[in-house]
């Protein structure tokens, strides 16, 4: 027989673990013990008190809640058969599996991918050609998702490491329902040392947390104003050694000079030498 032994003081100190699932997509979460082991599973709203979704015990399957596309398994998991974002929340799962009062607390997170479902970089509408950013016109680049959730992050990023670096970020959220529309703008600056022959790429793609559930990315090749030739850039690796050695000379010159400038008045100035 399994009791409901659930208290709200008994949360304390149980740590969360996060899951993930994709709307209108089937989605399953698991509690812990043996298939065979009674389990209770509930919601636990941020206010208000926590509703008993349906349990399983001994084969069967029981469901209370009112809330639709939510079903139990024999198994004891938690399936969301059609998720939408009303499905978001903290779903507790109580089992006994011998000892008492054993709990297992997820949070469920409901993906919206955006409408169209990529990341668009405002200037470059035509996804076919490569898209180019000259930027003697504009040192300035926007990305942007529609119709996401959550509230995601986005990230410029330089696919040639230090080629250029960029500055002045600034997010813009519009919330639609449950679903927002996010841009990200910066600055970019090339580096002065580019050589006209390479390839500056940038990249636009979501940050955070869910930088490795939503892979979409979207890319832009940069023109830069002033670039070096690689016969330039050589001839200025060839002559800053040899700046170096002339700056050196100099220096010692100057301290020989003032040697022998100081040496010339003391004699001039010493009366025995007179």
């Amino acid at each position: 027989m399994l009791l409901d032994f659930f208290r709200a003081e008994s949360l304390s100190g149980l740590s969360i673990s996060v899951l993930y699932i994709e709307v209108h997509r089937r989605a399953e979460v698991t509690c812990a013990g043996s298939n065979q082991t009674p389990k209770i599973w509930k919601t636990i709203p941020s206010q208000g008190e926590p509703e008993t979704i349906g349990f399983s015990t001994d084969n069967s399957t029981q469901v209370l809640t009112k809330t639709p596309n939510l079903e139990v398994t024999v198994g004891g998991s938690l399936v969301f058969s059609f998720p939408q974002i009303y499905h978001e929340g903290i779903y507790l799962c109580l089992y006994s599996d011998g000892k008492p009062d054993q709990m297992k607390m997820t949070t469920v997170t409901v993906l919206v991918p955006p409408s169209p479902p990529y990341i668009q970089i405002t200037g470059c509408e035509d996804r076919v050609r490569p898209c180019f950013f000259k930027e003697e016109d504009t040192n300035l680049v926007t990305c942007a998702v529609y119709g996401a959730h959550p509230n995601v992050s986005l990230e410029w990023v330089a696919r040639n490491g230090k080629d250029i670096s960029f500055s002045n970020y600034e997010k813009n959220v519009t919330e639609r329902g449950k679903t927002f529309d996010v841009s990200v703008s910066a600055n970019f600056k090339v580096s002065e040392d580019i050589l006209c022959d390479k390839e500056i790429s940038i990249e636009c793609h979501f940050g955070g947390p869910l930088a490795k559930i939503m892979k979409a990315e979207a890319q832009a090749l940069i023109v830069p104003r002033f670039c070096k030739t690689k016969e330039v850039a050589g001839n200025l690796t060839f002559m800053k050694p040899l700046m170096m050695s002339l700056i050196i000379c100099i220096f010692v010159s100057q301290i020989i000079l003032f040697i022998m400038f100081r040496n010339i008045c003391k004699k001039i100035n010493d009366p025995r030498k007179s």
